[in-house]
């Protein structure tokens, strides 16, 4: 890291770091950051925005004041959109990012640093190394560009690349195999499924429509479901919205056979502590207001950011709604096979993955609109049942009559403009 931060502060051109993984990304950012010293490259309309929606300490807004950008996954997307654009446009000088960049084919960047001889968890071979080394120049910004690297390039030929689903290889999931036709799967395979086939617990269909989702978990549930009719119906046969028991009950009832201690980044640690997380959901609190009560814990500023932005991201938006469906379908297996009334969770889980606010402007943060600002303009983008509907409304608004900061113009304007 030493010797990194010492080739950066010799740098004077656009240079973009590549990283190995999100949390080395945020590594590399908070050293290099105070290393940097002030200059022309700055984003001061954005970080002000950014610290009063997020946090002004965390790193993200730190770097900006510094002409530091950061680019990966575990970032707001139209954040980290900015980030490239500001990059880009000559705002700030360095961008550091993992490796969901590389097939970026639009960076201006004079210096190419790659840090680390990994990528998400794997050696980096030479493939995505000539990705990155072919940008260096700025795709024809500058007529010399550099490469520097901190390990060796890789010389092995690209490993070979199975599809799980038809090689059917013996670490191939169970969950995988159960998507081919009977005909399809090999002797082999077809002895894999068969303890599945043969137990009676819940249907083999429903275990084939929890795509991806762990199949001896699903049995484990439909099991225990089982096992105490009187405690799980009344938990289960709730439709639209649960109760705070209700949500408390079904986090308890998946954790452990779904190993969701394994999920989220570890931004929720126990079923409890999950619960309590969705139900605080249900008031559409802003990210702010979620930032401040972990702040209040933890009172560390860039922990306090990244379990928010982690359990929005992951939980609320990916893993838990997906788990409610696959809950959803078990339960009604299991419940109408003893002629039980079942509940219905499609809508709930829904209204979790769009943190129980319209869709349409959800859906805005994918073309560089944060959440925030499109909540500001909600009124303007009237009528919207659709994301079509408010990109529509969205491409004709008059900013100029409206009150909204330099960040914030900033970012429709650039929405605006590739619509």
């Amino acid at each position: 890291m030493k010797t990194l931060i010492e080739l950066c502060q010799t740098l004077r051109d656009p240079t973009i770091i590549f990283c190995s993984s999100p949390k080395s990304a945020a590594e590399v950012a908070q050293a290099l950051i105070p290393s940097i010293a002030p200059s022309k490259y700055i984003a001061t309309d954005a970080a002000n925005w950014v610290g009063d929606n997020y946090h002004p300490d965390w790193h993200f807004v730190r770097g900006l004041r510094k002409g530091v950008g950061i680019y990966h996954g575990r970032i707001p997307r139209a954040l980290a959109h900015y980030a490239v654009a500001a990059f880009n446009s000559g705002v700030i000088r360095f961008l550091v990012c993992a490796s969901t960049l590389i097939d970026e084919v639009n960076i201006r960047d004079k210096n190419v640093i790659i840090y680390g001889d990994k990528i998400n968890g794997r050696s980096v071979d030479f493939l995505p190394f000539n990705s990155i080394q072919v940008r260096a120049g700025g795709m024809g910004q500058h007529y010399i560009g550099h490469v520097q690297l901190f390990n060796r390039p890789s010389s092995n030929p690209l490993p070979f690349a199975g599809i799980p689903i038809l090689s059917q290889l013996d670490n191939t999931s169970p969950s995988l195999l159960r998507q081919n036709d009977d005909e399809d799967l090999t002797t082999r395979s077809k002895k894999r499924v068969e303890a599945f086939l043969k137990q009676e617990l819940v249907d083999y269909e429903t275990l084939r429509s929890n795509v991806g989702i762990d199949q001896q978990g699903q049995i484990e549930i439909a099991k225990e479901i089982s096992s105490n009719l009187e405690k799980y119906v009344p938990m289960l046969k709730w439709r639209r919205m649960p109760n705070y028991a209700q949500v408390s009950g079904i986090c308890d009832l998946i954790w452990k056979p779904f190993r969701c201690s394994r999920l989220g980044a570890g931004s929720a640690v126990n079923a409890k502590q999950l619960g309590s997380k969705l139900i605080r959901l249900h008031h559409a609190p802003s990210t702010r207001a979620l930032i401040q009560e972990a702040f209040a814990c933890c009172h560390d500023a860039d922990e306090a950011v990244q379990q928010v932005l982690d359990f929005l991201n992951l939980w609320a938006n990916f893993h838990f709604p997906q788990l409610l469906r696959a809950l959803d379908r078990i339960q009604k297996d299991v419940l109408q096979k003893f002629g039980l009334r079942s509940g219905d969770y499609g809508e709930y889980a829904a209204k979790v993955e769009n943190r129980f606010m319209a869709p349409s402007l959800v859906g805005l943060e994918e073309y560089g609109v944060p959440l925030e600002v499109a909540l500001k303009l909600h009124r303007y983008l009237r009528p919207y049942s659709t994301v079509d509907d408010a990109l529509a409304n969205l491409r004709h608004l008059p900013l100029e009559k409206m009150n909204l900061s330099g960040f914030e113009r900033t970012v429709v304007e650039d929405a605006q403009k590739r619509l």
